[in-house]
């Protein structure tokens, strides 16, 4: 499992960002108020991320620190 990526963000949408991390880029979910605290920057940045696989998709949700994560992945068990 994947629990944190480092790289530069590519693009920025609404609720998500495209992170380029050493020439594979990841798309993950992340909330509007955390895109406003690191979009934009040209600065490497780290993400931890919560992955979920499913039989057709991977998806990566984002949070700026640890503790939002632990908190989403308590609140979805």
């Amino acid at each position: 499992m994947i629990v944190k990526l480092k790289g530069f963000i590519e693009f920025c949408g609404d609720e998500f960002i495209d992170l380029d991390v050493k020439g594979v880029v990841f798309r993950i979910f992340i909330s509007h108020k955390s895109i406003e605290k690191i979009y934009p920057t040209d600065s490497l940045i780290s993400i931890f991320v919560y992955e979920i696989i499913k039989e057709n998709e991977r998806l990566f949700f984002g949070f700026l620190d640890y503790k939002e994560r632990e908190i989403f992945l308590w609140a979805r068990t």
